[in-house]
């Protein structure tokens, strides 16, 4: 609900270019007021929601009693891996633009990688290098790569989580609050090293610009 702009301009160009009327409907609003009409009316046969495994819950067990279909994506951590063999600069970019493209704030961010003791090292760095070359702020702007966290909320999530980050060991670059012309709650992308596979930062969703290795 924060940022239904880019949905809103989407379900017009369809209604524009001739959708018929009724096909596709776009229903604003906080997810706690919409959510539960939606779920639990008999009108609606099937529910896809993408979200926190908390709302997630809610929504498998709401449509259960009239038995209608339901299809869940939650939390999710999509692991990057890169093998000895990978081609060094793709998977550096991959990397990059996955994990802190539209500030890391989307499902499909590539939150952490796993790479091999050989190529380790020369990863490391060339994602380091990369991110030096790493442009925050507003990203209506030109030659701008990473624009600000959503809201001042996600910004606590996002420092929190590099701090457990920290207190299990992790070795945390980046991930500073800027103070940049344009308002907005800017963060610089967060390279989280030296972490180990149960570490909170490589099994929980920060929607953010942090990636683990």
């Amino acid at each position: 609900e924060l940022v239904p702009g880019s949905a809103y301009e989407l379900v017009d160009i369809l209604h524009r270019a001739g959708l018929s009327t009724g096909a596709l409907n776009l229903v604003l609003g906080r997810g706690s007021v919409v959510g539960p009409v939606l779920t639990t009316d008999p009108a609606v046969n099937g529910v896809s929601f993408t979200g926190s495994v908390a709302t997630g819950r809610g929504i498998l067990d709401a449509p259960a009693p009239i038995g209608r279909k339901v299809q869940l994506e939650l939390g999710g951590k999509n692991p990057l891996v890169v093998v000895d063999d990978a081609d060094l600069a793709v998977a550096v970019e991959a990397l990059v633009q996955g994990g802190f493209g539209s500030t890391g704030q989307r499902c499909t961010a590539s939150s952490f990688a796993v790479v091999t003791d050989a190529i380790h090292d020369r990863f490391v760095a060339a994602v380091q290098e990369r991110l030096g070359r790493w442009t925050v702020g507003d990203a209506r702007g030109s030659g701008i790569d990473m624009g600000p966290v959503v809201d001042p909320g996600q910004l606590e999530v996002d420092l929190r989580y590099l701090e457990i980050a920290r207190a299990e060991g992790g070795e945390v670059h980046g991930g500073e609050v800027l103070s940049l012309p344009t308002s907005g709650h800017y963060l610089s992308p967060a390279l989280v090293l030296g972490t180990r596979a149960g570490d909170t930062i490589n099994r929980e969703e920060v929607f953010g610009p942090v990636v683990s290795v």
